[in-house]
Parts: C-alpha cells; sequence; structure tokens
C-alpha cells in the first residue's frame, strides 16, 4: 500500500515548521530526485558530448529518458513508449490541445481554477476552431 501524508516529510529538505501546498508552481524535489538529478549531472559533465549525442539521444532507443518512461510506465500501469515527458504543465496542455481536432460544436470543460496559461491556451484553441470553452466553478 502507498503512503502519504505527514509521514513521507522526512524524504524533502523543507523546513519541519512549514507548511508546503504549492507543488505545482514551486514544487520541491524529493531528496532521491535530487540524488538522481545529481548523478545525471556527473554523467553529462563527464562526457558532454557522450552525453548529448548518445546517452538521452533520441536516435538511442535506450535512452535515459526512455528507460525512465519505461519505469513510469509500469508505475502507472501505461506502455514506456506511450509517455512523453515535457517541460511543465502549459507545455503539456499545448500538446494535447495542438492534437485535439476540435470544430465548431466542440466544447472544452475548463475548471475556474485553472492555471492563466492552461485557460489562455484553451481560449486560443475554441478561437482558432470555433469550439467553445465551458467554464465550471471549483468552489461549489
Amino acid at each position: 500500500m502507498v503512503t502519504f501524508g505527514r509521514s513521507l516529510r522526512p524524504l524533502w529538505h523543507l523546513a519541519p515548521e512549514g507548511v508546503f501546498l504549492n507543488h505545482g508552481s514551486f514544487g520541491a524535489c524529493p531528496k532521491v530526485v535530487l540524488d538522481a538529478q545529481t548523478r545525471w549531472r556527473e554523467t553529462m559533465e563527464r562526457q558532454p558530448d557522450v552525453f548529448f549525442r548518445r546517452t538521452t539521444s533520441a536516435l538511442n532507443p535506450d535512452n535515459g529518458l526512455r528507460q525512465a518512461a519505461a519505469r513510469l510506465g509500469q508505475f502507472i500501469g501505461a506502455r514506456g513508449d506511450h509517455i512523453a515527458f515535457v517541460s511543465n504543465l502549459t507545455e503539456a496542455v499545448s500538446t494535447v490541445l495542438r492534437g485535439m481536432p476540435l470544430s465548431a460544436g466542440d466544447e472544452i470543460l475548463l475548471l475556474d481554477c485553472v492555471y492563466n496559461s492552461v485557460r489562455r491556451a484553451v481560449d486560443d484553441k475554441c478561437r482558432e476552431t470555433g469550439a467553445h470553452c465551458r467554464r465550471k466553478t471549483c468552489w461549489t
């Protein structure tokens, strides 16, 4: 069984007296993730040319990103080759919206508590396609 809550707090470097709820905008990384980042940076710094041309190259099907996607896929019950990594939520939403064949009469449901960049991306897609954005309040 997966554990959540206060018992996991030691896995982060967060100040013990603080309450941190904003992982969406400025999320703290767990210590194990920071350690993995350090290992990847050190690997890159040892042989930058090899790192970018081979280790992480999209031309290499066994690259580190594909290995990470495969592991994540096992965890969430998806195929690794169906997983794409993006820089942030805005890029993810924009990528999905670009691939949606919307037209007049289609609707996108959007909560009013959504990030402004997501709202703007949806509004742009609706303007481009004639689709309609239906907004729903988060608080009632």
